[in-house]
């Protein structure tokens, strides 16, 4: 009884902490994301959170901005600290770009597709996060 009591606050705890955690995260999340410069918000954040069920946290932020498309290519391609013919695949107006970068038991998973439009580029960025060796 004593060790599902202490099982439950040691769970509920951890549950708080990373609600306070996530919420101080918030607000910078289009840092986190990757904003190029000058890019307005299109579409608000989505997070999965049937995925973290699977150990994952995955978000997705729409961005639209007035530069030329090759202009923000580089931008996310030294972003992302890839050379710009690396992890680069095209088709039709868009461009997309990938990489996967480790930080301890940290895996980030970040993928940007940059579309041509007609008053500039739209950029989508997609972020998966996961835990584990």
């Amino acid at each position: 009884m004593k060790t599902k009591l202490v099982t439950t606050l040691t769970a509920f705890g951890l549950a708080l902490g990373g609600l306070g955690f996530g919420l101080t995260g918030w607000a910078n999340v289009d840092g986190i994301l990757g904003r190029y410069p000058g890019a307005i918000r299109l579409q608000g954040y989505v997070i999965d959170l049937p995925a973290a069920a699977h150990g994952a946290i995955e978000r997705q932020a729409v961005y639209q901005t007035p530069d030329p498309q090759e202009r923000v290519k580089r931008w996310y391609a030294q972003q992302l600290e890839i050379a710009p013919a690396d992890e680069l695949y095209t088709g039709g107006d868009c461009a997309w770009l990938t990489a996967e970068q480790r930080y301890s038991w940290l895996k980030r998973d970040l993928s940007v597709l940059v579309c041509v439009e007609p008053n500039g580029t739209r950029v989508v960025v997609n972020e998966r996060l996961t835990l584990g060796p």
